[in-house]
């Protein structure tokens, strides 16, 4: 398991949280994220703009934009919507949504342990995403996204973590998202040496969100290390900001396909190659959700249909293939709609499924020809994948709540 520490850094003002925390926003499509940065100036997502956001006519040049990031950044801090914090400090962070709760530990790990393979992973990462982001690294300089991470749950830990939690909370807020935050601050060297104690008998954690932060990080850690003769290790580009959470806490939901056009086939054709190896019932206007793995739903011409795998195909062994996305893929989307590389197709669009029917009728409505939706991928099956040392097809996994930007912050 990481070793966890205490970081220094800065904390969201109490006062100031709800307006500068994040709203999820990687469930935001680039214009709900302009509209809401131009709307909520104060809000930390105006530190983390990209270009697409912005009409073509009036798009800054990527460095710009980085800038002009930095700039939102310095703003914040200066007007006091962060407080330093005058003591190294581990957290104790607990999200509330819907009825969930999870609770997790925001601390410090080394990026040497991402190299060495303590933290698991279990999807490739995009070179062109890396890029954008190590520059982030180094043009804006802060880290205020924890990178999430399951663990094993642990007894131990949970009674550290329910003793920290009849202290006093250092902050308390909702946000108009429904999600509420609460946060404990941990700085007392015997507890915090509990703590290490504890995740030290923990043998692996598994990233759940955030593949690119962890490997942009760790690249512009090796190439901070080149830069600085003087280098210790303990500077802070040595380190990743986590949020480490208990496994049997995590909520999982599917992330869901949209396809802008079928490949030169009519809705006949595809509906007739797909009966090759599923079974489709037509459900018409109402939502046609998985209920089991294998099972599908398909929402084309405004219309839905369950599909289920046939019980004379035979499954896949393997802890890939026998994903449903990997289904979906190996199936569909390859031998009937042509995508050679699922991975950087532009043809292929990704809805999370925490949008529900909603989100999918909405990507079709846009111009989307077909959407699919999946059966979630289990935490076990990610483990499982995890631990045999393979990668899963992008975009298996949509963890929520997910831990929200401008909470916590760290200069890099």
């Amino acid at each position: 398991m990481p070793k966890i520490y205490p970081f220094e850094g800065y904390l969201v003002a109490p006062e100031h949280a709800h307006e500068v925390a994040s709203p999820a926003y990687d469930s935001m499509t680039p214009q709900q994220r302009s509209t809401f940065a131009a709307a909520n100036p104060n809000n930390y997502v105006n530190t983390m703009r990209v270009v697409g956001e912005f009409a073509e006519k009036e798009r800054p040049t990527p460095d710009e934009l980085l800038t002009a990031n930095r700039k939102v950044l310095d703003c914040l801090i200066e007007s006091n919507r962060f407080e330093p914090l005058l003591v190294p400090s581990i957290f104790l962070y607990q999200l509330e949504v819907d009825g969930h709760e999870q609770t997790g530990l925001v601390t410090e790990i080394s990026v040497d342990d991402y190299k060495n393979n303590t933290i698991k992973i279990h999807e490739h990462t995009r070179n062109d995403h890396e890029d954008q982001l190590t520059k982030y690294h180094e043009v804006v300089g802060a880290s205020s996204s924890p990178i999430c991470l399951a663990y094993a749950q642990d007894p131990l830990i949970d009674a550290l973590v329910n003793e920290i939690k009849k202290t006093e909370s250092v902050l308390n807020f909702e946000l108009d998202d429904g999600l509420r935050q609460t946060v404990w601050r941990v700085d007392d060297e015997i507890v915090i040496a509990q703590l290490r104690s504890a995740f030290e008998q923990i043998d692996y954690a598994y990233l759940t969100d955030g593949h690119h932060r962890s490997a942009s990080g760790m690249r512009y850690a090796e190439l901070s290390r080149s830069r600085n003769a003087d280098h210790t290790g303990d500077e802070p580009y040595n380190y990743l900001l986590v949020a480490l959470f208990p496994d049997m806490q995590l909520r999982v939901f599917s992330i869901n396909r949209a396809v802008k056009d079928l490949g030169g086939l009519s809705a006949e054709e595809l509906i007739k190659k797909l009966s090759e190896n599923f079974v489709l019932e037509e459900a018409g206007a109402a939502a046609a959700e998985p209920v089991a793995p294998t099972h599908f739903g398909m929402l084309l011409n405004k219309r839905w249909y369950a599909l289920k795998l046939k019980p004379e195909i035979v499954m896949p062994q393997d802890a890939v293939a026998g994903l449903d996305v990997s289904l979906l893929e190996n199936l569909i989307l390859k031998p009937i709609l042509g995508m050679q590389d699922t991975r950087s197709d532009e043809r292929l669009e990704y809805v999370a499924g925490i949008t529900g029917e909603t989100g999918m009728m909405d990507m079709h409505n846009h111009g989307w020809e077909v959407v699919f939706a999946l059966h979630p991928t289990t935490l076990a099956q990610l483990i499982a994948v995890a631990d045999a040392n393979k990668v899963m097809p992008p975009k298996s996994t949509w963890f929520d709540p997910k831990a929200r930007s401008g909470v916590f912050l760290r200069m890099r």
